[in-house]
């Protein structure tokens, strides 16, 4: 948190420590994501230099990282949308659904090999919600 105030301040050095600390943990959501090894690295270094144009706005509620996986995960969904990979991809998962499932509940699970038998549309939705640290919001109750 010292950091964050400190950047805030505009000391870049402190900054550029945030991204040391927190960069492969941002370019690897992305990569869960499904995005490629040098889109993750073009989209991290987007996300963190909105983060340092932003970064006074970081109230501090939750860490760093989940803010800053949170600016990449946006980031790298406006990509996709711009580039009109969402209807390539409702239709690679719909082939998806149409593949056997594996069913070895004794094999250790490794989460990379279990995201790349999840659809991509699922495998989005699971890494924005555990990889990212975004969660999904429990209903109000009436």
């Amino acid at each position: 948190m010292e950091l964050c105030s400190h950047a805030a301040l505009g000391e870049r050095a402190a900054f550029g420590e945030l991204v040391r600390r927190h960069g492969s943990a941002v370019r690897g959501v992305l990569r869960r994501m499904g995005a490629a090894p040098a889109e993750a690295d073009d989209v991290a270094q987007d996300a963190f230099l909105t983060a340092f144009e932003r970064i006074a706005e970081f109230r501090g509620e939750g860490t760093f990282a989940a803010w800053v996986k949170k600016i990449a995960a946006r980031l790298y969904l406006r990509r996709l949308q711009r580039e009109k990979k969402l209807g390539a991809l409702a239709i690679e998962a719909a082939e998806d659904d149409e593949r056997p499932q594996r069913n070895d509940a004794d094999a250790n699970i490794d989460l990379d090999e279990a995201l790349k038998t999840l659809g991509a549309t699922e495998r989005l939705c699971v890494t924005m919600c555990f990889g990212a640290g975004l969660r999904t919001r429990k209903p109000r109750r009436p």
